[in-house]
This record gives C-alpha cells, sequence and structure tokens, in this order.
C-alpha cells in the first residue's frame, strides 16, 4: 500500500479521501510549509495537494515538495471541480 501526505486548506476534504478510498494516510497539513517538513520527516510515496482557491497557483509547492525526494508522486486536485492538475513525478 502507498503511503500518502494530504496538503489541503479544508481538513475534512483529506479526511474523507482516507475513508472513502481506505488509502494509509500519514500525515496531513493545511500550511504548506508545515507540510514540507513533515514530508521531510514521514518519506511519502505519494502527495496529494488540494485547492480550492482558483485564483492559487499550486506550482511553487508542488516544485519544493518535488525536491524533497527522489520517487515522490505529487498529484494536484481542484477541489472547486474535482478534477486533477497535475500528476508529477521527480526522478534523478
Amino acid at each position: 500500500m502507498k503511503r500518502i501526505f494530504m496538503l489541503s486548506s479544508h481538513l475534512l476534504f483529506s479526511q474523507g479521501v482516507e475513508s472513502l478510498l481506505r488509502l494509509e494516510i500519514v500525515g496531513r497539513e493545511t500550511d504548506a510549509d508545515k507540510a514540507i517538513e513533515r514530508i521531510k520527516e514521514l518519506r511519502p510515496d505519494v502527495v496529494i495537494v488540494g485547492s480550492s482557491d482558483p485564483t492559487c497557483d499550486p506550482t511553487p509547492v508542488v516544485m519544493r515538495i518535488l525536491g524533497e525526494g527522489v520517487g515522490i508522486k505529487v498529484t494536484g486536485l481542484n477541489l472547486q471541480d474535482n478534477t486533477i492538475q497535475h500528476h508529477l513525478h521527480l526522478s534523478r
């Protein structure tokens, strides 16, 4: 089972994803800077970044997350229209 870290300003969203998909959520955070620190500690396989603000560009945060480890996959979800924004993976 993949280890998942959730970064979303909506804690209820990440709890819902965990219960619906029965994923192993190893961490949750609403603040990007705190999430980066926790991701460094927890080394998840996948990070899901949920965004409900259409004016907010998650690219800088995603790039910081990708820089934290080889093999971390990042998926961005738009909570406004339930679409996947990105699916990124960095390998060196």
